[in-house]
């Protein structure tokens, strides 16, 4: 299924994690910005988790996504790794 069908999926199941991974194709900033958004809404997160979101350099992800606070960034190359967690 789709990352977006299974952020439904989890919520509709009452599922929640402590660490979301995200590997989205490197290019689609929206796309990962959008689903960062459904897993606020559908509150799949716990409050004191983390997302662990993987993308290309050329995708500047905002400080703040919703709820979100961007803790750092690592870069690796043209790879680069953004953490975020609730305020």
């Amino acid at each position: 299924m789709s990352a977006r069908a299974a952020v439904s999926y989890l919520a509709d199941r009452g599922v929640t994690g402590d660490l979301i991974f995200m590997d989205p194709p490197y290019a689609e900033g929206d796309a990962s910005l959008a689903l960062i958004e459904a897993i606020w809404d559908k509150k799949i997160l716990k409050s004191d988790g983390f997302i662990m979101m993987e993308h290309e350099k050329s995708v500047i992800m905002p400080l703040c996504i919703k709820g979100y606070q961007r803790l750092k960034e690592k870069k690796y190359g043209i790879t680069v790794i953004s953490y975020y967690s609730g305020e």
